[in-house]
């Protein structure tokens, strides 16, 4: 049995339509992969934020000074890493019983830079359960931007 042309004709354009199908479906595939790798490569939009932390003085997240004397230094490790995605100033208060007996700053950071040094404080007025805050401020701000707290017993 022979095929007329009217078939031939049929079969021709159903060989395009799919010959076209095939290549749309490949050029969206290759989009969808480019774009994932790009992704993956740039890591996408990222979270600006400050990491702030204390630590003992043996540097683990332990056995900070739970008591101290009037007048008497009393350390702790203090740790800040900029991930603001741009420089960043900060400063760091430390208070206790509403009033700084200690400030340290200000603390130029670039992008993605840490900053962990051992600050000491003085305690000023004697008594149990004392709340230590450290409080981080950025920039010129006058509200904290972070906070962290210890409590201490001081004696005279």
């Amino acid at each position: 049995m022979q095929s007329s042309p009217l078939d031939a004709g049929q079969k021709s354009r159903r060989g395009r339509h799919t010959t076209a199908l095939r290549i749309i479906s490949i050029a969206i595939i290759v989009a969808t992969i480019s774009g994932m790798v790009y992704l993956a490569s740039t890591g996408g939009p990222r979270e600006r934020f400050t990491e702030f932390y204390v630590l003992g003085q043996d540097g683990r997240a332990e056995d900070y000074p739970r008591v101290g004397r009037v007048g008497a230094p009393a350390t702790v490790v203090v740790g800040i890493v900029n991930h603001e995605q741009e420089p960043a100033t900060y400063r760091l208060s430390i208070t206790m019983s509403g009033e700084e007996v200690q400030s340290v700053g200000p603390i130029v950071l670039p992008a993605e830079a840490k900053w962990e040094n051992a600050v000491s404080f003085s305690p000023k007025k004697v008594g149990p359960g004392q709340r230590v805050d450290l409080l981080l401020y950025k920039g010129t701000g006058t509200k904290p931007y972070l906070a962290l707290n210890l409590t201490m017993a001081v004696s005279g």
